[in-house]
């Protein structure tokens, strides 16, 4: 794997005020096309998700800053019944985001679960046609652990999605400066 620029790119804590910014990024048909349900989120429902999201644990959500503009999104959850696994769902949602974005969000991500959360394993999952998705997952350097199929829609038919692993131990190996971390909180 190779050692992503991160420089200027920083993972920060979730604010009340990037409530309004989170729903335009959700709604967006770029992001909520390979989301895997792609119906618009009406604004009652965000407003509900939102309230319980900033009650978490504020290392669960971060926002991909650059310099001082807001591009993207970043959740973690633990995995069920799987010890120290977690899962993410993560975006790079300004279109015109610098080259690198989703990159350096996902590096960064990535050091924030190993370091922060003490993942053992970091598992997603993509829809098997966001080609996008799994380059960035490449070259993160997940592995493929499978597939499954979901129907996104009523009357739907059903779609593959990829399921993805980058454990710890790999990530040490192969990231020489893997205890560096860039938070805002820091």
């Amino acid at each position: 794997m190779t050692s992503f620029e991160t420089k200027d790119f920083v993972l920060r804590a979730l604010l009340p005020a990037d409530k309004d910014t989170i729903l335009r990024w959700r709604n967006s048909d770029f992001v909520r096309e390979h989301m895997f349900t792609p119906d618009p989120i009406a604004p009652s429902n965000h407003e509900r998700w939102f309230a319980r999201v900033l009650t978490a644990d504020q290392r669960l959500y971060r926002v991909l800053t650059y310099g001082d503009r807001d591009l993207g999104f970043v959740s973690f959850a633990r995995a069920e019944d799987s010890g120290g696994a977690w899962t993410w769902g993560l975006y790079v949602g300004e279109l015109d985001a610098p080259r690198g974005s989703g990159s350096a969000l996902g590096a960064l991500a990535l050091r924030h679960a190993f370091n922060e959360l003490a993942a053992d394993e970091v598992v997603s999952e993509a829809m098997a046609k966001n080609d996008r998705a799994i380059r960035l997952y490449d070259r993160l350097g997940f592995r493929r652990a499978g597939m499954r199929f979901i129907t996104r829609t009523t009357p739907g038919t059903p779609e593959e999605v990829i399921i993805f692993f980058r454990s710890r131990a790999a990530w040490l190996a192969d990231v020489p400066d893997a205890g560096g971390y860039a938070s805002a909180d820091d």
